[in-house]
């Protein structure tokens, strides 16, 4: 099952901690990871750990961009 965090407020995380929630994730999915930031209005902050079982395709990694 994929691991997913998030965060949303004034001020971003400091970098070591995004690594250490990604990192506390891993056990959620070996299989990829990403990290989404941004800072347009508010300070977001997205975290995804993935575990390929059916779609094994790169295409498939999260987060997604448009």
């Amino acid at each position: 099952m994929c691991g997913i965090a998030g965060y949303i407020g004034n001020n971003m995380p400091y970098e070591k901690n995004i690594h250490n929630c990604l990192r506390s994730l891993e056990n959620r999915g070996p299989d990829g990871s990403g990290i989404y930031q941004s800072t347009n209005h508010k300070n977001t902050l997205l975290i995804h750990r993935r575990l390929a079982i059916i779609d094994l395709e790169a295409r498939s990694n999260q987060p997604f961009r448009l």
